[in-house]
């Protein structure tokens, strides 16, 4: 299962032709290309990297409270954490059919969203079959 914050718009110039607000911050294409752009340049203090490792952490305490893991699945993963290296951090890109997480998206608060006319959704379980994944753009 995966935690996935996400919006509509791959690209924010398809979004402003409908009136919508894409900060970087919520920008698909612009946290790729800066994570790529980490990972390329082995920048071993990337505050993107970081952050995400952060999350990663923080997830794991969000799953053992709900039941979803264990103490070691914790340790495990958290040890993963700790020693992967930034050529690890591989950015994705998903492509998530909205029919198929239909009963699972739930849309963020505009006091939560980077922009208030921005559109953001939160998939807090989604299943691997529900999306695919593109490398290398």
């Amino acid at each position: 299962m995966h935690y996935v914050w996400c919006t509509l718009f791959f690209d924010p110039e398809s979004a402003r032709a409908v009136g919508y607000k894409v900060p970087p911050s919520s920008n698909p294409i612009a946290i790729y290309r800066r994570l790529r752009d980490d990972v390329t340049r082995g920048d071993h203090h990337s505050a993107k990297i970081e952050a995400n490792k952060t999350g990663i952490l923080k997830g794991t305490q969000v799953r053992l409270a709900l039941g979803e893991i264990g103490q070691r699945e914790i340790t495990d993963i958290s040890l993963i954490v700790e020693k992967a290296q930034t050529s690890d951090s591989t950015p994705l890109i998903f492509i998530i059919p909205f029919d198929g997480v239909r009963d699972r998206i739930h849309e963020v608060r505009v006091e939560q969203r980077a922009h208030p006319l921005s559109v953001e959704f939160v998939i807090e379980s989604l299943p691997r079959e529900r999306f695919d994944i593109i490398y290398g753009v």
